[in-house]
């Protein structure tokens, strides 16, 4: 049964009583759109949700970035230091590296100097117990009658030294070369007239022969005599012992 519609109250109280008439008025008033405005809001709430939860997680990995942000800070200041540190303990190395070299430089002078002593110590013997047995070998030489003219031992003759002042004053040699001379280790002569200078040492070398044959020839200026140049070494080297040779230089094998 149909009821009788007279006033707007009476629209009404039937659509609350009638769900189906309030659903046919809706679709009629209300737009396609508007009727899906409940669902759309429906489902963007549940994006606000997800976009509050992704919210929430974005804050929560800044904050674990800023917490790995202060680790990582930490982390580079405690690598400057340990640079830092680093740093002076290289400094501190190089300068106990620098102090070793300067000691071992230090001691290397004074085994050098200890090691000169010793061998001026060993060459001085040498000599001395040499001089006596090169005059006895003189004859090796062409020598009659050798007798020591000058020794660096301090067994010379007065003469000798005359005969050089008499040289130098009269220009035949300088003053520096009866200086270098004098320098000699030995200087023989015999009565044929035939003189040596030696040089004595325990390992002889290119200076013993230069030496040997520059005060050579300045003894043979000085008395126009003959004047050999002599080498005078314990076992020395053949090789040396030629290459003397080939420079009119005489070896004499003199036992230490």
């Amino acid at each position: 049964m149909t009821t009788p519609v007279n006033s707007f109250q009476d629209i009404l109280d039937a659509l609350e009583r009638d769900s189906s008439l309030r659903e046919q008025v809706r679709s009629h008033i209300l737009t396609e759109e508007l009727l899906q405005l409940p669902a759309q809001f429906l489902l963007l709430r549940a994006d606000v949700d997800k976009l509050k939860a992704g919210q929430s997680r974005l804050e929560e990995d800044v904050a674990s970035l800023k917490e790995g942000q202060a680790r990582l800070e930490e982390d580079v200041a405690s690598l400057k230091e340990g640079q830092e540190s680093l740093r002076a303990g290289q400094e501190s190395l190089r300068a106990g590296q620098e102090s070793l070299r300067a000691g071992q430089e230090s001691l290397e002078r004074r085994m050098n100097r200890v090691e000169g002593r010793l061998g001026n110590i060993e060459g001085n013997q040498y000599e001395e117990r040499a001089v006596n047995r090169i005059v006895g070998r003189a004859w090796r030489l062409g020598i009659e009658g050798a007798q020591i003219a000058f020794s660096k031992t301090g067994q010379s003759r007065q003469d000798f030294h005359d005969a050089m002042a008499g040289s130098v004053q009269s220009s035949v040699i300088s003053q520096d070369e009866y200086d270098d001379l004098t320098e000699a280790d030995l200087i023989v002569r015999g009565r044929n007239r035939h003189h040596a200078v030696v040089e004595i040492s325990l390992g002889p070398d290119e200076g013993d022969m230069t030496r040997a044959l520059r005060r050579a020839d300045i003894l043979h200026r000085a008395i126009s005599e003959q004047v050999s140049a002599v080498i005078a070494a314990p076992d020395p080297d053949p090789t040396f012992a030629r290459e003397a040779e080939g420079r009119n230089l005489h070896v004499l094998d003199i036992p230490a």
